[in-house]
């Protein structure tokens, strides 16, 4: 079964432009990326379970390899994100769960 995931990225940033990588929390597989600019909110089906999240923000997109450049600010969440169709959908911000975010080293984050 498919649950929603929706996300709502802020438009009072100083980030235009946002990654999002969607992972399997116990085997750490790929499961989604999702690519937004600032005050979309888009809602990604995923399947239920586990993840784990991380965003990256920048300016200017520059590949996979580059993110946003030297100005590439990212995130890991530390914590699963659980999905269960007996949850109320997920939504949020990265400002609004920056307490359960730690910083990653762009180097270390992945799209896929």
């Amino acid at each position: 079964m498919a649950v929603g995931i929706t996300l709502r990225m802020p438009s009072d940033t100083a980030y235009r432009h946002w990654i999002v990588s969607v992972r399997d929390w116990a085997t750490g597989k790929w499961v989604a990326t999702v690519y937004l600019s600032n005050g979309v909110i888009t809602t990604v089906l995923l399947p239920t379970g586990f993840y784990r999240i991380a965003m990256a923000a920048g300016s200017n997109w520059q590949g996979e390899s580059r993110l946003f450049g030297t100005g590439t600010q990212a995130w890991e969440w530390t914590s699963a994100v659980s999905l269960s169709p007996k949850l109320k959908p997920v939504t949020g911000s990265p400002m609004e769960a920056a307490e359960s975010a730690t910083s990653l080293a762009p180097a270390a984050f992945r799209t896929r």
